[in-house]
C-alpha cells in the first residue's frame, strides 16, 4: 500500500499538468510541481491560500461557479495575466469521502496558450473574412461550396444555406461554365493560385465583372485539403475603362469614331480581307463649301453641322464589320468591309441621300441650298500573302481619296468611285474644299 501511494507521489509530482487539490471553501490543500511553471507561484506557497492565489479572481470565481452549477468543470479555460498572458485549461471534480459526502476538489490545469493563440487568430481571420469587401468562398475537392462569407451573399444575392453543397459553376456568367472552371481548378491545383477577371453570374441572372483568385489550400502532408476563392465586384472599374476607351476613340464633336480608331479599324478589315478572300472598300465624304459655311453661320452652328451629318451617315453604317469616322475636319471615312465596289457606290450614294434628307440650309453653297456632300468610293480584294501587305489600306485610301477629288472637280453633291492603283491626280493638284 505504501509502495503504491509512493509510486502515485511521484506521478502525481511529474505531471507534466499541474494538479491542485482544494477543500470546499477553496483553500489549497496539495499541488504538484508543475504548478510553479503554469501559475507561478511555488507548491509549498500555494498550501494554505485560496485558490485566487493560482487561479486569479476571475479564474477561481468561474471555476467555483462552473462546479456550484454542474458539480465539475470541464475544458474550462481562465487567462493568467502576471507576465504576459498565460492560458490554462481547467478540470475539476468534487470528490467524497466513504459516506458520499463532497470533501474537497481536485483540479487538474494544463496549458493552451498556444491553442488559444491560433483560436484568436483563427477567430480574427474569420471576422475578417466576414467584414471584408471580398466575397469569400470555401469548396471541396469536387468543386462544391463548403462555406460562403456576408459580403459572397451580398455580392451574388444567395443566402448562405443555398450555396452549400451546390457546384461553383453555378456562379459563373462565362459561355461555357464547366470548361472555365475546369480551367482555373486545373492551374490551381499545379501552380497553388490562379487569378484572372472573369464574367459572374448574380441570382437574378444579371452578368456582371469580378476579378477572382482561386487557390489550392494543402493539409499538413501538402495533400489537397480544399480551395478557396475570393472575388470582387469590379463593374465600376470595368466601366471607367470602357468610358476611358470610348474616349479616346471617339470624336468629341460628332460623337462617331475619330481617326486613331479608323487607321487601326481599316488595318484589321485589310487583313481580314486578306485572310478571308473578301473584298473590303472605302468611302470618303466631305461637307462641300463647308468652310464658307463656318463663315456665315459661326463655329457653333458649324459643329451641330457636323454632328447632324455624321448621324445621318451612321444610319446607313451600322454592320459591325463596318465603321464611320470622323476623318478630319469636314471629312468623313467608311470602311465596309466584305464590299465590292458596286456595294460601296450603292452605300455612298445612301451616305449622300441621307445629308440631303436633312435638309440643312447652306445660302452660301453654290452647289445647293441645303449641306450636301461629295463622295468618293474605292475597293480592293487583297491577295493573300505569307508577308502581308501594309501598303494595301495606304493604295485603298489614295485611290479614294483620288475619287473624291472627282467629284468635287466635276460639280460636287456626287459619288465617283476609283480602282485601286493610287491616286490619279498629279501631285500638285489644288486642293478643293
Amino acid at each position: 500500500m505504501e509502495d503504491a501511494r509512493s509510486l502515485l507521489e511521484l506521478a502525481v509530482r511529474d505531471l507534466h499538468d499541474a494538479l491542485v487539490i482544494a477543500d470546499l471553501d477553496g483553500c489549497v490543500r496539495a499541488a504538484s510541481d508543475a504548478v510553479e511553471r503554469l501559475c507561478g507561484v511555488r507548491p509549498a506557497d500555494a498550501v494554505g491560500r485560496d485558490l485566487s492565489v493560482l487561479l486569479g479572481d476571475e479564474g477561481r470565481t468561474l471555476l467555483v461557479d462552473a462546479l456550484a452549477r454542474r458539480g465539475r468543470a470541464s475544458a474550462l479555460d481562465i487567462r493568467l495575466t502576471r507576465a504576459g498572458t498565460t492560458w490554462l485549461r481547467a478540470r475539476a471534480n468534487t470528490f467524497r469521502d466513504p459516506t458520499g459526502q463532497p470533501v474537497g476538489i481536485v483540479i487538474l490545469l494544463a496549458e493552451v496558450t498556444g491553442r488559444r493563440r491560433g483560436d484568436d487568430i483563427m477567430r480574427a481571420l474569420l471576422h475578417s473574412i466576414e467584414h471584408s469587401a471580398v466575397a469569400f468562398i470555401l469548396l471541396d475537392e469536387q468543386g462544391l461550396v463548403t462555406y460562403v462569407n456576408r459580403p459572397f451573399c451580398e455580392l451574388y444575392g444567395y443566402a448562405a444555406h443555398e450555396m452549400i453543397g451546390k457546384p461553383v459553376q453555378l456562379l459563373s456568367g462565362e459561355e461555357d461554365p464547366a470548361a472555365h472552371y475546369a480551367r482555373a481548378f486545373a492551374e490551381a491545383s499545379s501552380a497553388g493560385v490562379w487569378r484572372g477577371d472573369d464574367l459572374r453570374r448574380h441570382r437574378d441572372g444579371t452578368i456582371f465583372h469580378a476579378s477572382a483568385t482561386l487557390s489550392r489550400v494543402p493539409d499538413e502532408g501538402d495533400r489537397l485539403l480544399c480551395f478557396s476563392e475570393a472575388s470582387r465586384d469590379i463593374r465600376d472599374r470595368v466601366e471607367r475603362v470602357e468610358h476611358l476607351t470610348s474616349i479616346s476613340i471617339h470624336d468629341s464633336v460628332t460623337g462617331i469614331y475619330n481617326r486613331r480608331y479608323f487607321n487601326d479599324f481599316l488595318e484589321k478589315a485589310w487583313a481580314r480581307a486578306m485572310r478571308e478572300r473578301t473584298a473590303v472598300a472605302l468611302v470618303i465624304a466631305d461637307i462641300d463649301h463647308f468652310k464658307a459655311y463656318n463663315d456665315h453661320y459661326g463655329h457653333v452652328q458649324g459643329d451641330e453641322c457636323l454632328g447632324r451629318v455624321a448621324q445621318a451617315m451612321s444610319s446607313a453604317v451600322r454592320r459591325t464589320s463596318d465603321a464611320l469616322a470622323r476623318y478630319g475636319g469636314e471629312e468623313f471615312a467608311a470602311v465596309l468591309g466584305e464590299t465590292d465596289l458596286a456595294g460601296a457606290v450603292h452605300v455612298a450614294e445612301g451616305l449622300r441621300a441621307a445629308v440631303a434628307e436633312l435638309a440643312l440650309a447652306h445660302e452660301c453653297s453654290p452647289v445647293a441650298d441645303h449641306v450636301t456632300i461629295s463622295v468618293g468610293v474605292a475597293a480592293a480584294l487583297p491577295k493573300p500573302s505569307s508577308a502581308g501587305d501594309p501598303d494595301g489600306p495606304i493604295r485603298l485610301l489614295r485611290t479614294a481619296d483620288a475619287a473624291l477629288y472627282r467629284a468635287k472637280a466635276q460639280g460636287r453633291d456626287r459619288v465617283e468611285a476609283g480602282e485601286p492603283e493610287g491616286r490619279t491626280g498629279a501631285p500638285d493638284e489644288p486642293q478643293l474644299t
